[in-house]
């Protein structure tokens, strides 16, 4: 499933709120979502849950994924370079 990009926005917002614990956070949950392509350099998605998600070539420079779930992700030809 492919979001929309102002959908993927309001997700990362909300999930950067949850993270910092602000009145309307919520942590993001991306199963089974296709995220191949994107640029999403620099987020912080610790605790977020991708099962099964495809970042396939997609930019994630200096992205943390600290204590995030990953199950089954597919991680090819995706820019990890200083990702946590």
């Amino acid at each position: 499933m492919r979001l929309p990009e102002a959908q993927l926005a309001e997700v990362l917002w909300r999930h950067a709120a949850f993270r910092d614990s602000r009145p309307g956070g919520r942590r993001a949950v991306l199963s089974a979502t296709d995220l191949s392509g994107l640029n999403l350099a620099g987020h912080d998605l610790s605790h977020a849950d991708f099962t099964s998600a495809s970042f396939y070539g997609a930019n994630l420079a200096g992205c943390r994924f600290d204590c995030a779930t990953l199950f089954a992700c597919d991680f090819r030809q995706a820019n990890l370079e200083n990702a946590s």
